[in-house]
């Protein structure tokens, strides 16, 4: 009986470090698959949200990238498929365990909705939405190269993921 009383407590110990929150899942709001299955997924909610012309693939790319394919906390919390920082945000928010304040939306859906609203409004990504409309290697590079994440190597990471996902090379 002890053995089992410290089980659960170690699992609630970790839930509460690991920042899950408490309460129902909503079966109305079904998950989004993780993994292998997470790509197609986002790439249609990006196709259905509309691009204004962007790749819906090398948006899903970010997006896989950005969400650990659907696993991460953040993006489960969130709904962020672009882990988008709050700046200029007056919505409601998300603070990840390193202090990140992100947006957080209803629904993947709204998510992947601002994440294209965001590139195209944002001049300093106005390089990026024009290569996206061509050469999906130029993309991923110009959204590096503007800021988008603080990796050296994203995109590399980003065309690496893309060619991993489509077995080609296209820059």
């Amino acid at each position: 009986m002890i053995q089992v009383i410290m089980a659960a407590a170690l699992l609630l110990f970790a839930a509460v470090l690991s920042g899950a929150e408490a309460g129902p899942v909503d079966p109305a709001k079904p998950a989004a698959p993780t993994g292998a299955g997470f790509r197609g997924f986002i790439t249609e909610v990006f196709a259905r949200v509309g691009t204004e012309g962007m790749n819906p693939e090398e948006l899903a790319t970010m997006a896989v990238l950005e969400t650990a394919s659907g696993t991460g906390k953040a993006f489960k919390a969130t709904n962020n498929p672009g882990s988008i920082h709050k700046h200029g945000w007056t919505g409601p928010t998300y603070t990840t365990t390193f202090g990140e304040v992100l947006r957080k939306y209803s629904t993947i859906e709204d998510g992947a909705r601002d994440m294209v609203k965001f590139l195209l409004v944002n001049p300093r990504y106005s390089k990026a939405v024009a290569a996206s409309r061509g050469r999906t290697g130029r993309f991923f590079a110009e959204v590096a190269a503007a800021g988008w994440a603080t990796s050296l190597t994203y995109a590399a990471d980003l065309q690496r993921e893309h060619d991993t996902r489509n077995g080609t090379r296209t820059a």
